[in-house]
C-alpha cells in the first residue's frame, strides 16, 4: 500500500507535530491491517503443517496470486524427471507433462495443488467455485487435494484404465506421465468432477512420431437443496478436446487425425437388465421421449479440422443418472511429429474443456435451468527430457 506525500514533521509547530505524528501512526496501522487481510500465497508465507513450497519438497500450492503458466512450468522444471525405459533412445523422446488451468470469468479459484510422485508423474488438483462464493480455507483445500492425489480417490484411475482399455486397442502399452482433477462447484445446484490422464506409449517403434493417450473421467452430480428429492437433477454436459492449439507463447504440437472413443450412441443406452431402455430403443426410434427417459452420448467432430472433438452426454429427467450421477469417459490417441519438438521447450499437447451450460433441470411448474456458465479449461503442457536425465 503506497503512503501519501512525506510529512516533514521537523519544520512544524509542536501542536501540528503531535497531530501529524498521530496521522502518520494511523496510516501505518491501516497499512499493516491491509497487508494482514490481503490473501497470501503459500510461496510468500510458509505452511508449516504441510511444508509445501519449500526447496526440499515435491509439492506446490498455487493461489490466484501466484498461478501463472511460467510459475507452474518453472516449478515442474525443477522437479525430478519421469523415470522409464524406452527402446532406441537415440531416436525417441521422453516427456514431462503437466496440466495448466485457465480459470473462467464466472468462477473463482480455491486453489491449484501439484505434487510430483516418486515415479515422476505430475499429479495436480484444483477447485473452482461460483464467483463471489465462500471459498474453503487453505487447510481444507489442501486436505482435499492430498486425498485425491494420494488417498482413496486414486481408485478412480483404476476405473478409468478399465474404460480406456476398451477405447484404445493397445492401451496396456501406455505409461502414465501426468494426471489432473478439477472439481467445479455450482452453488446450490451441483458439481462436476473431471479427472484427465495423459500417458505415453513407450515402445511404439515409430521414429517419426510419438504416441500419447488422453482420457478423462467426468462425473456430474446434483445438489438437492430441499432434501426431499425436489432439487436439481442432472441434464447434460459437454467435453471438448482440441489438439491443435497453443497458449500464450507456448506452441502446439503437430497432431493429425486422432483416434477417439466413444462414438455416437442411441437415444437410450441399454445397461444390463434395463428393460425400459431396451424397449424404448426399439419403440421410440427418433427419441421423442428422450427428455424424460433417455441417456445418450454423441460425438461431434469438425469436418474441416479433425483435431477438434466434442462429446455431449444427456439424460432424461426420470432416469437414475439424473438423480444420482451422469458420467462420461472420452479417450483419444494422438501421434504428434517428433520434428515439432523444439529442443526441450514446453508445448501444448491438448486443450481440455468442460461445459455445463444448462446442465441441470428441475420441476417447478415448468422445467427450469440455471443460468449459463462458462467452459472451464485445462491445457496439457509437455516438453522432451533427454534420456540421460532419466
Amino acid at each position: 500500500m503506497a503512503l501519501t506525500k512525506p510529512i516533514f514533521i521537523f519544520f512544524m509547530s509542536e501542536e501540528r507535530k503531535r497531530t501529524a505524528k498521530k496521522g502518520f501512526l494511523l496510516i501505518l496501522l491501516l497499512s499493516a491491517f491491509t497487508m494482514m487481510t490481503i490473501p497470501a500465497s503459500a510461496s510468500s508465507f510458509g505452511l508449516s503443517s504441510n511444508n509445501i513450497n519449500s526447496s526440499d519438497t515435491d509439492s506446490h500450492y498455487f493461489s490466484y496470486l501466484n498461478l501463472s503458466i511460467n510459475e507452474v512450468m518453472n516449478y515442474r522444471d525443477k522437479m525430478p524427471a519421469i523415470s522409464y525405459n524406452i527402446s532406441d533412445q537415440d531416436n525417441r523422446f521422453n516427456y514431462n507433462a503437466l496440466f495448466f488451468p485457465d480459470v473462467p470469468e464466472d468462477a473463482e479459484l480455491a486453489g491449484y495443488y501439484m505434487q510430483v510422485l516418486p515415479n515422476g508423474v505430475s499429479s495436480s488438483y484444483m477447485e473452482l467455485f461460483d464467483a463471489n462464493a465462500t471459498l474453503p480455507s487453505q487447510d481444507i483445500f489442501l486436505a482435499r487435494a492430498n486425498e485425491w492425489i494420494g488417498g482413496e480417490e486414486t481408485s478412480v484411475i483404476g476405473t478409468m484404465n478399465d474404460c480406456f482399455q476398451n477405447g484404445i486397442y493397445f492401451y496396456s502399452g501406455y505409461h502414465e506421465i501426468a494426471r489432473h482433477t478439477t472439481v467445479r462447484k455450482y452453488q446450490g445446484i451441483g458439481k462436476i468432477t473431471a479427472t484427465t490422464v495423459v500417458s505415453q506409449y513407450l515402445n511404439d517403434g515409430d521414429s517419426e512420431r510419438d504416441y500419447f493417450c488422453i482420457g478423462s473421467y467426468v462425473e456430474m452430480t446434483p445438489e438437492d437443496e430441499t432434501g426431499n428429492g425436489t432439487g436439481w437433477k442432472n441434464s447434460k454436459f459437454l467435453v471438448n478436446y482440441d489438439f491443435n492449439t497453443g497458449y500464450c507463447s507456448t506452441k502446439p504440437l503437430e497432431v493429425e487425425s486422432p483416434i477417439s472413443n466413444p462414438q455416437t450412441s442411441p437415444h437410450y443406452l441399454k445397461p444390463q437388465g434395463d428393460l425400459l431402455g431396451g424397449f424404448l430403443n426399439n419403440f421410440d426410434k427418433i427419441g421423442l421421449l428422450s427428455g424424460l427417459f433417455g441417456h445418450s452420448v454423441s460425438l461431434h467432430s469438425n469436418v474441416e479440422d479433425s483435431t477438434k472433438m466434442s462429446w455431449v452426454t444427456e439424460c432424461g429427467y426420470f432416469t437414475e443418472n439424473a438423480a444420482e450421477s451422469l458420467s462420461l469417459t472420452p479417450v483419444s490417441e494422438v501421434m504428434p511429429l517428433q520434428s515439432a519438438v523444439d529442443g526441450d521447450n514446453w508445448h501444448v499437447l491438448a486443450r481440455i474443456g468442460i461445459d455445463a451450460d444448462s446442465g441441470w433441470s428441475r420441476v417447478g411448474g415448468l422445467i427450469k435451468e440455471p443460468s449459463p456458465s462458462s467452459e472451464w479449461i485445462s491445457y496439457i503442457l509437455m516438453h522432451s527430457v533427454p534420456a540421460a536425465e532419466n
